[in-house]
């Protein structure tokens, strides 16, 4: 099977309790994901937050973009990219004055550079960097050269991904093999300073507190949305207070608990219009809106349209859900 580049349409990233995404269709002959986000065509207008055990270069094609990474924000213009570490929490987003804003993203796991665990490739080049979690994302710019040629590699691999010619795949692979050799050469000595600064192991991000208490709330949010939940339903889940949960959410997420448990509901409200034939009412109530008036206020305010001229615009065939505009990434 060959690598495809991917324009999400209608779109939104899918994710388990614990925002891990969850990908359909993956081609594990060639694990090289590709993707062109165009945020005009989003459910939500943005990428949300999630985490995958993958690296993912990005790289912006037009107008500017906002990546937050753990508890930092990047503000990203057309030409620059970023390198986002394997397991490390993220969402995307166009800046409020670009809504046309479009970004690249390329996604492989460390077994597309090399394969073996056990060899000096791994062991020299890609497992220090896996295990820096001091070094969450890396920013590129075409101000320094060898940022500015990881970013070359990166458009060329984008040019590939629309030229059917025999040779594209390893190609592909070589220029992404390129660029982390940059990426390698020029952040050895960081690496290998956060890295002796500790004898202790290399926690996960799952196991780091701040953000085990968030993917806990959540995935309580995930599991209830449907339920009329309070900030002190979301805070118990993860044994704090409600201050500490408000702190969590600023730090973690960005937003402000209610306003994620409302995007979560909006969200699901969206999947149900696309994919199912429930009355509006019925997908106000599942989705956790006690009066349908409400829901209906609230969906137009954040989606532009009403619930109805939301379904007439996007509404699928269950029998086409496969082929266009899948509710999940796929690649």
């Amino acid at each position: 099977m060959e690598a495809d580049m991917i324009n999400r349409a209608y779109d939104r990233v899918t994710v388990n309790n614990d925002l891990r995404e969850t990908i359909s269709n993956l081609n594990e002959q060639f694990p090289l994901r590709m993707y062109t986000n165009v945020f005009q065509n989003f459910i939500d207008f943005h990428i949300s937050w999630h985490w995958h055990p993958d690296f993912e270069f990005t790289l912006v094609l037009e107008g500017r973009t906002e990546v937050c990474v753990d508890n930092e924000s990047y503000i990203l213009s057309q030409g620059e990219g970023m390198l986002i570490n394997s397991c490390v929490m993220h969402m995307m987003r166009p800046v409020p004055e670009r809504p046309d804003t479009t970004v690249a993203s390329f996604v492989f796991p460390a077994s597309f550079l090399e394969s073996d665990t056990g060899s000096t490739l791994y062991e020299k080049y890609i497992a220090p960097f896996i295990q820096c979690k001091r070094l969450p994302a890396l920013f590129f710019a075409p101000d320094l050269p060898w940022q500015a040629h990881v970013l070359n590699c990166l458009w060329q691999v984008h040019t590939l991904g629309s030229d059917p010619g025999f040779g594209r795949e390893m190609r592909m692979r070589n220029l992404l093999c390129d660029a982390w050799l940059g990426i390698a050469l020029n952040t050895r000595e960081t690496i290998e300073k956060a890295l002796s600064e500790t004898n202790a192991p290399i926690p996960s991000p799952a196991a780091t507190s701040a953000e085990s208490r968030a993917k806990r709330m959540t995935a309580f949010i995930h599991d209830h949305y449907g339920e009329n939940i309070t900030v002190d339903d979301i805070a118990a889940s993860a044994n704090i207070s409600r201050s500490e949960c408000f702190r969590t959410f600023h730090a973690r997420i960005h937003q402000k608990p209610i306003e994620y448990l409302i995007e979560c509901r909006i969200s699901n409200a969206q999947r149900l219009l696309r994919e199912t034939s429930r009355t509006i009412t019925d997908i106000a109530s599942a989705c956790g809106f006690n009066h349908s008036s409400y829901f209906c206020r609230l969906f137009k305010e954040k989606c532009g349209m009403s619930p109805k001229a939301y379904r007439a615009e996007r509404h699928l065939n269950p029998s086409t859900l496969d082929l266009i505009g899948q509710p999940n990434r796929s690649g």
